[in-house]
């Protein structure tokens, strides 16, 4: 910001905010498909029937994590305040759709009532910080990561691993769906032919 102004700024938050996007998508479609056996294997049995809660907390975070980087331009202009006050909006509203929820639904709705706090939370970062420094999700890249994850939750749907093992299943599940995931997202045209050399080239400094 101070060394190259806002508008380098912005074009390497928007290139953070294309890389966050085809990293966490398919990473969260990931969590919604493998809840249960996610479950089995870091919690014990009893927790088996709140499998529901575990997606909507891979899709909170989805939202934190966005919501973190939209107030970049926030942070470098110093105004702390204005995130301060997004921060307890937020939180207050949480606050009062657990009030409210808990009573009736149980403490598996407080993942949900979370997952809105954090969406509201992303809102008013984007709404704040841009007369300051705009962040803007690069919709192409959006829609051919939806796309790519829904492919690969599809294979893994209709071509079930089932080893016996739920530890190796998720292993070999997970290594395949980055496999299918990484072809249609090269295959659609998001990942470009100069973006793999530069990898390539990064990949063989940092071992050489």
């Amino acid at each position: 910001w101070e060394k190259f102004g806002r508008q380098k700024t912005a074009d390497l938050l928007s290139q953070i905010n294309r890389i966050a996007v085809l990293l966490l998508l398919p990473l969260c479609g990931g969590v919604w498909f493998y809840s249960s056996d996610l479950l089995l294997i870091f919690a014990t049995s009893q927790y088996s029937s709140v499998k529901g809660v575990v997606p909507w907390i891979a899709t909170g975070s989805v939202m934190y994590g966005f919501s973190f980087l939209a107030y970049t331009g926030l942070f470098v202009a110093n105004k702390t305040k204005i995130i301060a006050r997004n921060y307890l909006v937020a939180g207050v509203i949480n606050i009062i759709l657990n009030i409210v929820l808990l009573p009736k639904y149980g403490f598996e709705i407080a993942a949900l009532t979370t997952t809105i706090s954090f969406f509201i939370l992303l809102a008013f970062n984007v709404y704040s910080t841009h007369k300051y420094l705009p962040w803007k999700i690069p919709i192409g890249t959006l829609i051919r990561a939806f796309l790519s994850t829904i492919t690969l939750l599809l294979f893994l749907n209709f071509a079930p691993i089932k080893l016996g093992s739920t530890f190796v299943d998720l292993i070999l599940g997970t290594i395949i769906g980055i496999a299918v995931y990484l072809i249609t997202i090269f295959a659609i045209g998001e990942i470009k032919e100069s973006e793999i050399l530069k990898l390539k080239i990064f990949v063989k400094k940092a071992f050489n």
